[in-house]
């Protein structure tokens, strides 16, 4: 009988798991330390370890160090399982020669049962005592033998059952805690210096080329970067090149060196990506959509300057928060994945304010000014424009739902919902031309690798979606009460081939090249939009799945669904469009 050892000091992880393999007709044997895994394997060698990381006394890595200068134990298979994504003791355990990691917070039995069976099924080596013994070394791949880590079993991989570690335990900052912590951060201080300086002169009626010149001439980050973008396809059409920082304003303008400033000025003070993995580069990607669109459909110049700079920074608390408070947010992820518990209620735990109040007071510590900060509070507080919201806020909610139908989000959760005609009205724009999705994209795309200066890897990896498309075809059917502009539509457009039109289909022509129905309407009974019309689309004995988005459902709406309908209220997360497009590539949705 093949013998595995579980090694894990919390009973509430290691039990389940011994259990679920004895079931399978492995032999089990537990440790709830590194001391008495120690004396297990002076018992009795197991054919493969699962070993715990974090532990008291002995934690796992020394006592993968003692198998591994081991003769005896050299050869065992051994798979860490960890509460956290740590990259230094992961990279030390694939030094050491670790099969594999697991984070406890998220993996199936199925993927775990999978890692094992394939560790298993490996010729084990004909004579480990003959190998040289591990000397011990300091963490770290070298240049001369350069470590990859071994990949990590995660909850994306599998489907069934989850087998749930305990929740961490969540600090609690205190008031003074939590402000000390902002004021001791010098990236959070105002856009000072020569930053403030150019976008004082560059919104400055009264300040000359010349002026601006010299400000952006006494930092050469800023210089480069406006020279750049003067220099690119946007700005070049039927000029010479430019080498002087005056003659890149006249060609950028005032308002173009402001938006290139503001925007490297502030994105050059973070790195790109969180420990959490969370990455800076797609929220500022969204913040510079948003600021983008926002500029496109104004037409107030008073207002100008503020548009923009509001839709810039709107979600900068997000990047701070999770780049300054990384081991918070980590274990805030994963409580909410090991209980279900909300993000939000979560961080109100932790940082002791509401989430929009703590992005306020983040905001705040950046010296913004208050005709800035006051949308941007506001916002936060009340994402979903009200009746007498100001046209400000009413035009960044819309902004920030239209750039995530473009698909530039922080992450898969990002909520979307298409436009009703006065909606659109509040964003500022008549016609759809003004906000071309394909060119807009291609912008937005173009400028974040020009600003950022990224290397060619990154301006590939943010070029792509954060969704990748289903090879699924969709007709995508709209109410009239909604209008052209539309980031559901956008978004269905890439995430799947999609075919826009102003009709259910209603017959089998209509339906020979369909895999899905997407219905989007105000309510479930509106017109030919309603469910009784979509469980039409299926009368005539089809197998199309059909997605019936809606601002209201009736009650009892759920039990009503015809077989084969699905009923979503919008706001939608993208990530819920993905999945009922993922279930009709597999067929989970036919009938």
């Amino acid at each position: 009988m093949i013998k595995i050892m579980v090694v894990d000091d919390q009973p509430i992880c290691r039990e389940p798991i011994a259990e679920a393999l004895r079931a399978r007709g492995y032999d089990v044997r537990c440790a709830g330390n590194g001391q008495a895994a120690i004396q297990l394997l002076e018992d009795q060698p197991p054919d493969l370890m699962l070993l715990d990381v974090a532990m008291p006394q002995m934690d796992g890595l020394e006592v993968l160090q003692s198998v591994r200068q081991n003769p005896d134990w050299r050869g065992i298979p051994v798979i860490l399982l960890t509460d956290h994504a740590d990259r230094d003791r992961v990279r030390r355990g694939a030094e050491l020669g670790i099969q594999g990691y697991i984070l406890k917070s998220a993996f199936s039995l199925d993927a775990l049962l999978a890692r094992i069976r394939e560790q298993l099924d490996q010729p084990k080596p004909a004579s480990p005592a003959a190998e040289p013994a591990v000397e011990p070394r300091a963490a770290g791949p070298t240049a001369a033998s350069p470590v990859t880590p071994p990949p990590v079993v995660t909850a994306h991989e599998t489907a069934p059952a989850k087998i749930q570690a305990p929740p961490p335990t969540l600090p609690r900052l205190t008031r003074e805690q939590l402000q000390k912590r902002l004021n001791d951060s010098p990236q959070l201080k105002t856009l000072a210096g020569v930053v403030a300086e150019v976008l004082s002169l560059a919104g400055s009626s009264s300040a000359d080329r010349s002026e601006l010149a010299a400000a952006l001439n006494r930092d050469p980050v800023l210089a480069a970067s406006v020279l750049r973008v003067a220099n690119s396809s946007a700005y070049r059409v039927c000029k010479p090149r430019v080498y002087e920082v005056e003659h890149a304003i006249a060609n950028i303008g005032f308002a173009g060196v402001r938006n290139i400033v503001s925007t490297v000025g502030v994105m050059d003070a973070f790195p790109p990506d969180a420990s959490d993995g969370f990455s800076s580069m797609r929220c500022w990607q969204h913040c510079l959509a948003v600021a983008t669109i926002l500029d496109r459909v104004g037409s107030d110049s008073q207002t100008e300057t503020a548009r923009h700079l509001v839709g810039l920074f709107h979600d900068l608390p997000e990047i701070v928060l999770r780049q300054y408070f990384a081991d918070e947010c980590r274990l805030i992820e994963q409580a909410a994945a090991a209980t279900g518990a909300p993000r939000p209620s979560l961080e109100t735990k932790v940082f002791g304010l509401p989430p929009a109040d703590l992005r306020t007071l983040i905001l705040s510590k950046l010296g913004l000014p208050q005709e800035l900060l006051g949308p941007v509070s506001t916002f936060l507080k009340s994402p979903v424009p009200q009746r007498g919201t100001p046209p400000l806020l009413r035009a960044l909610a819309h902004a920030h739902n239209y750039a995530h139908g473009l698909l530039f989000a922080n992450g898969s959760d990002a909520a979307i919902c298409s436009f009703t005609a006065v909606e659109a009205d509040e964003l500022g724009v008549q016609e759809s031309a003004a906000l071309e999705p394909n060119q807009l994209r291609a912008e937005i795309i173009t400028a974040t690798s020009l600003l950022a200066n990224l290397p060619r890897a990154d301006e590939v990896r943010l070029a792509q979606p954060i969704i990748r498309p289903a090879p699924v075809r969709v007709w995508y059917a709209r109410h009239p009460g909604f209008v052209a502009i539309d980031p559901v539509a956008n978004a269905m457009m890439l995430l799947a081939q999609t075919q826009i039109h102003d009709r259910p289909p209603v017959s089998a022509a209509d339906l020979a090249n369909t895999d899905a129905v997407v219905l989007v309407a105000p309510q479930a009974d509106s017109d030919q939009f309603s469910v009784r019309e979509a469980a039409h689309v299926r009368a005539d004995g089809t197998t199309v799945p059909v997605l019936h988005l809606v601002g209201r459902l009736p009650s009892r709406a759920g039990a009503a669904l015809p077989a084969g309908v699905s009923a979503m209220t919008y706001p939608v997360a993208l990530s819920d469009l993905a999945s009922f497009l993922a279930d009709c590539k597999t067929g989970e949705h036919g009938g």
